[in-house]
């Protein structure tokens, strides 16, 4: 059985370049990021941090292997790392740990 890995963040370079190589190793990567990504949302927000979820629950044909949670900003935010989100975003995916 393949792997499913979520990363958030997957606009940036190195998260990108994570989901490519699982990908290329035949895992399944589910990303998620503001555009471009398999489901879109603003993680600053509550609603969309739980429509994370059922995106990423839809998406899921077997349990999350992995996730590479990356918290971080773009201007004007760079210097604000967005740990709460992150964290949020653990909490959502774990049950789907055990599915």
């Amino acid at each position: 059985m393949a792997r499913t890995t979520v990363a958030t963040e997957v606009a940036s370079e190195t998260v990108a370049a994570t989901a490519r190589l699982l990908t290329a190793r035949g895992e399944t990567a589910i990303g998620v990021g503001l555009a471009g990504a398999y489901v879109n949302p603003d993680l600053t927000i509550t609603e969309d941090r739980c429509a994370m979820i059922e995106g990423v629950t839809r998406l899921a044909d077997e349990p999350v292997g992995a996730v590479v949670a990356n918290a971080g900003g773009a201007a004007p935010l760079t210097v604000s790392v967005k740990c709460f989100d992150a964290v949020a975003t653990l909490e959502g995916i774990r049950p789907l740990k055990a599915k």
